[in-house]
């Protein structure tokens, strides 16, 4: 937000006849004719210390300020400059400064908002004429103030403040800036470099936290696999476990099965040595007047047989 402040030396007059005719017949006969005056004064050009001179939309307005025009650039020399937009001028002020020879200002009032962008676009930083190198520097004024004492023009403006505190107010929130066109460019590319740095370290931050979300994310991920993959574990854990104890009970089943078959091959073998020594017996005289003689069974014998007998009961 950009103020002006003019400590006016004397009133607004009308520009000079010999201008005025030359304007005329450089304007449309449909359109009326801008008003166009002249103001002697000191401009004071004040800027919201938080604001760039870049200009945006917050900041723009129908009221523009040509800060510097060459004194060799004639009244009608300008309004010849800016002969393209007359029909959308309403006032053209021009204001000269005693103290400063080789310039003036110029504060341009526009019908509406639309041309008052097309008016900024054409001409901010076109050269006043080929041969020179005076660029124009426009800026979008939110309001202009004309005052009569200098203590008060020299004040930066203060909102929400009383005329009578102005004068005794230090700047708050406002800081002047120079009128100087070689000034006010090195500030404005100074700016321009400060809000082109900001720009790119904000661009750099924002990069490092898209970065750091996407690290987060996968962070997220994985830490969902290995709760899954501890969940698996302990799942499959169980099932060895159980497949385990059932090859256990398996193993101990043959084995059980196993001592049973061994017990009765051992009671077979017994049997086929009785039925043998039996035999051997009858052929010799172990058997007489055909009565068979008992054999004495051996201790390993009869427990071989209660077992038998025991695993035949089981089975049955």
């Amino acid at each position: 937000m950009f103020i002006l402040r003019v400590h006016s030396v004397d009133t607004e007059q009308p520009i000079g006849s010999s201008e005025e005719i030359e304007f005329y017949a450089t304007t449309s006969p449909s359109k009326p004719n801008p008003q166009i005056s002249e103001r002697r004064g000191v401009i004071h050009l004040y800027r919201k210390a938080s604001q760039s001179s870049l200009p945006n939309p917050s900041s723009r307005s129908t009221c523009l300020f040509v800060v510097a025009v060459p004194n060799y650039l004639s009244a009608v020399d300008f309004i010849r400059f800016v002969g393209p937009h007359l029909d959308s001028i309403v006032h053209l002020l021009f204001i000269r400064n005693d103290g400063i020879e080789d310039r003036y200002s110029v504060i341009i009032n526009l019908v509406d908002q639309s041309a008052a962008d097309g008016f900024y676009r054409s001409l901010n930083g076109k050269r006043f004429s080929p041969a020179e190198a005076e660029f124009c520097h426009i800026l979008f004024t939110h309001s202009v103030e004309y005052w009569e004492s200098g203590e008060i023009a020299s004040t930066p403006p203060v909102e929400d403040t009383e005329l009578g505190e102005i004068a005794s107010t230090p700047p708050v929130k406002f800081t002047e800036l120079p009128t100087c066109p070689i000034c006010l460019e090195a500030k404005s590319k100074r700016e321009s470099l400060i809000a082109d740095a900001v720009k790119a370290a904000t661009s750099g931050m924002q990069d490092i936290q898209s970065e750091l979300e996407q690290c987060t994310e996968e962070k997220n991920a994985l830490a969902e696999i290995n709760r899954d993959l501890i969940k698996n574990q302990k799942i499959w854990s169980n099932k060895v476990k159980e497949i385990e104890e059932r090859e256990a009970a398996q193993l101990k089943a043959k084995d059980e099965i196993i001592l049973d078959l061994e017990e009765q091959i051992r009671d077979i073998k017994v049997y086929i040595e009785a039925q043998k020594t039996l035999k051997d017996m009858t052929e010799s005289d172990g058997i007489k007047g055909g009565t068979l003689l008992p054999v004495p069974l051996t201790q390993s014998s009869l427990a071989n047989t209660k077992k038998h007998k025991k695993s035949g009961r089981r089975r049955n």
